[in-house]
């Protein structure tokens, strides 16, 4: 995952950011309050949308 939170065009990445993913805009006047927000409320969906894995058992 990778949040670009630029003052034109914010978005971010779900994935790998090299490849030919797309990206998420964000629709927010303030892109790096709705990304601690967002990330603090949607974290594990996310990782899961990122095809991460949650289990951190192993860690």
């Amino acid at each position: 995952m990778r949040f670009d939170c630029f003052d034109l065009a914010p978005h971010y990445h779900l994935g790998w950011s090299y490849r030919d993913e797309s990206l998420i805009e964000i629709d927010s006047p303030d892109p790096f309050e709705w990304t601690m927000d967002a990330l603090k409320r949607c974290f594990g969906q996310f990782v899961q949308r990122a095809g991460g894995d949650l289990d951190l058992s192993g860690a």
